[in-house]
């Protein structure tokens, strides 16, 4: 079974995002930039202004708007690339002082509501963007925008557009710095709005306080079990439905994991008898033993949709039967998978 997208948590903080578009879809798009700290920027490298999108169309040359210019020299100046730019000493962001201003104004520059010309920092931002979302309603300008974001490398997400993503932006469940997100490929945004709202109401707000102290206990938790695999047994012990840790039963007060965790996980072996090549066919206590596997043994013929229920990291191991009884050497949870 392959992924149709791999989920990842990108720090956008300070970085460059590019936005097309505008109305209530770009508006929500921007908004979801900006909580992350990005930089939301047009195409062409300017800030844009607070609350609103992107035009959809490029900046026009300066010297193409210059009264008496010949047709040809306008097209032939408006058609070449816009260059940022570069005031030595200028803040970014901030305008050049008239007495300063060079007499022809330069391309490539940000024009702010009175006219002064704004300088983006060296280099353009648009040129360090690696995203870009595409919100607008025209499809032609959606396809045109898309083809030219590309073309130039950069990751592209289009609103309503799923078949022109190269990224798709999930529902989040919010509990820093617990992060959750659901996302369905595009396919159905309604689908993973609604599951946000069931995890909303079963995940507790402690849950981001427990990761602060998890990460706040490390160096004790790496002095009490110094080898990796008994310390994440440990762990993962003690979030277990029922466990001192458990993520959705945690009392009120201070969370002190050492405190609580008692000691180490044993050896435990569990056999799961596979009815069918289907992992929905799996009961939900086989589905928690597989997740919580240290090791999966098989013959060899386990389907790989089952395999793929287990954690990314847990051994695979392919034996003929009878199967081998986990000894000390293998420690944690062993599971054993056999095909009727």
């Amino acid at each position: 079974m392959t992924l149709h997208s791999l989920p990842l948590f990108v720090r956008l903080a300070g970085r460059p995002v590019i936005l097309i578009g505008t109305g209530e879809a770009a508006d929500a798009k921007r908004r979801l930039l900006e909580r992350a700290g990005a930089v939301v920027v047009e195409e062409h490298g300017c800030p844009l202004p607070f609350g609103g999108g992107a035009s959809p169309q490029a900046p026009r040359s300066e010297e193409a708007l210059r009264p008496g210019a010949h047709p040809k020299e306008t097209i032939a100046k408006a058609e070449a690339p816009p260059q940022p730019h570069r005031h030595p000493g200028l803040v970014p962001g901030s305008t050049i002082p008239q007495a300063q201003m060079p007499d022809a104004v330069p391309t490539g520059g940000c024009r702010n509501e009175s006219g002064m010309t704004d300088v983006p920092p060296p280099p353009p931002l648009e040129a360090t963007a690696a995203l870009a979302i595409v919100a607008l309603e025209d499809e032609d300008e959606a396809l045109a925008a898309v083809a030219r974001l590309k073309a130039r490398g950069i990751l592209v997400n289009a609103v309503d557009r799923p078949a022109l993503c190269d990224f798709t932006l999930p529902a989040i469940v919010d509990r820093a710095p617990v992060l959750i997100a659901i996302g369905t490929g595009g396919v159905s945004a309604g689908l993973a709005a609604a599951l946000r709202q069931r995890l909303e109401l079963l995940l507790p707000a402690s849950l981001g306080r427990l990761a602060e102290a998890l990460q706040a206990a490390r160096d004790g938790l790496r002095a009490r079990w110094p080898d990796g695999g008994a310390r994440r047994r440990a762990i993962g012990a003690a979030l277990s439905a029922g466990g001192p840790l458990d993520p959705l039963a945690l009392p009120d007060g201070p969370i002190e994991p050492l405190a609580r965790m008692a000691g180490t996980a044993g050896s435990e072996a569990v056999v799961i008898p596979l009815r069918s090549s289907d992992p929905d066919d799996l009961t939900l206590r086989q589905a928690r033993w597989l997740a919580a596997a240290d090791r999966v043994v098989h013959d060899g013929r386990a389907p790989a949709a089952i395999l793929d229920r287990a954690r990314a990291d847990a051994a695979r191991l392919v034996a003929d039967p009878p199967y081998p009884l986990p000894g000390a050497d293998w420690p944690g949870l062993s599971v054993y998978l056999e095909l009727s």
